[in-house]
């Protein structure tokens, strides 16, 4: 006979592990697991600040930990409302927009299934937070670990750029030149304008104009001299109105002048 389990709580004294025994009675229970609650914007900003406890790797979680989680205070929150901004999260619920439920949007989940996982790891944040007490301590220079953030972050970027987002239910607008994704960006003046994610695919920045959320090839700009300076004069189109044409000079002491048949014509009647 096997050696009798002394441990309290375990076995009765007198039964030995191994020993020959008979069921006389089971119940089968039914029973469901409860799935973890969903993310609100508090508690997702505490577990950026946690992220070393969402981590198994003992040296990965140590240096979570150190450098305080993901970001700062004062970028959790703005980082939360640029993937809503994006389209990459959502959120549901009633109730004020703090308490309400943060879910992932079709987009967003399509991110990250074709980002390189390079890009979606926690490590990775732990790995440039080395960098920087690196830079802190002096080891390394800022130019050195900017070199590095270079080339390192460029070949995954193109890679992300060149995935496909189909069926996310968001209409993706691609790049004309280079088939990547464009991105509807708002301007210092209120309005919007649309350019391309992929920047290192052009010689030039990509942007197009916005028409109603939609992006608009932009009209190849006209110029002509200007008959009062000798200066260059552009075609330009009222803000207001699209369809009022207009041409104004470099030189802002020459007057406006009517478009005709796309030529400058004669100066605008201030008395009118």
């Amino acid at each position: 006979m096997s050696e009798h389990v002394e441990s309290a709580g375990m076995l009765p004294r007198g039964i030995a592990k191994g020993d020959p025994v008979v069921c006389l009675d089971a119940t089968v229970l039914r029973k469901k697991t409860s799935p973890p609650a969903r993310w609100t914007e508090g508690t997702l900003i505490e577990a950026m600040s946690k992220i070393h406890l969402y981590v198994t790797d003992p040296e990965v979680k140590a240096g979570l930990k150190e450098s305080s989680g993901i970001g700062t205070e004062a970028t959790r929150a703005a980082t939360i409302e640029t993937l809503k901004k994006r389209n990459f999260v959502k959120l549901t619920g009633k109730g004020k927009s703090k308490g309400k439920h943060i879910v992932s949007t079709d987009l967003g989940r399509m991110l990250i299934d074709n980002a390189p996982f390079t890009l979606t790891d926690p490590g990775t944040t732990a790995a440039w937070e080395e960098g920087l007490r690196a830079v802190e301590a002096g080891r390394i220079t800022e130019a050195t670990f900017m070199e590095a953030m270079a080339a390192t972050l460029s070949p995954l970027l193109d890679e992300t750029l060149r995935a496909t987002f189909e069926g996310c239910g968001v209409t993706i607008h691609k790049c004309p030149e280079c088939g990547s994704p464009l991105k509807r960006i708002k301007s210092k003046k209120g309005g919007h304008f649309w350019a391309c994610f992929n920047e290192t695919a052009h010689e030039k920045p990509v942007f197009m104009d916005d028409v109603k959320g939609e992006p608009r090839a932009r009209e190849p700009e006209k110029t002509a001299p200007c008959p009062d300076c000798g200066g260059v004069m552009r075609q330009k189109r009222s803000r207001k109105n699209s369809k009022w044409v207009f041409w104004a000079c470099s030189n802002e002491n020459c007057p406006l002048r009517r478009d005709e048949n796309g030529a400058p014509g004669d100066v605008f009647d201030s008395d009118k």
